[in-house]
């Protein structure tokens, strides 16, 4: 998913620079995506509110990103979700059912 690649870019971006890290698996009977960045992790309330429409999480961006992600996963009897990254940053797994 290029949306998830892109706002993980910017996020390293952000801090400095460092690795993104992208990952498929099979999750069951379908398959899971992950993309974790190095970036600034995002507080509890604000990963409660990531996937709403027009409520961005950086100083640059529309706030749409995450909630296309989150549509595109929720037509794919799938669902997405944003967790705190161990040390730093986020990470953002989205699992498509079959």
């Amino acid at each position: 998913m290029k949306i998830l690649c892109r706002q993980a870019a910017v996020a390293a971006e952000e801090v400095g620079g460092g690795t993104v890290d992208v990952a498929v698996r099979e999750a069951g009977r379908g398959w899971e995506l992950t993309v974790a960045d190095p970036g600034r992790t995002l507080a509890p309330e604000l990963r409660q509110h990531a996937f709403v429409p027009f409520n961005p999480q950086r100083a640059r961006g529309s706030g749409l990103g995450l909630a296309v992600v989150q549509r595109i996963a929720r037509e794919h009897k799938g669902e997405a979700r944003i967790d705190e990254r161990h040390g730093v940053g986020n990470i953002i797994t989205v699992t498509f059912g079959s």
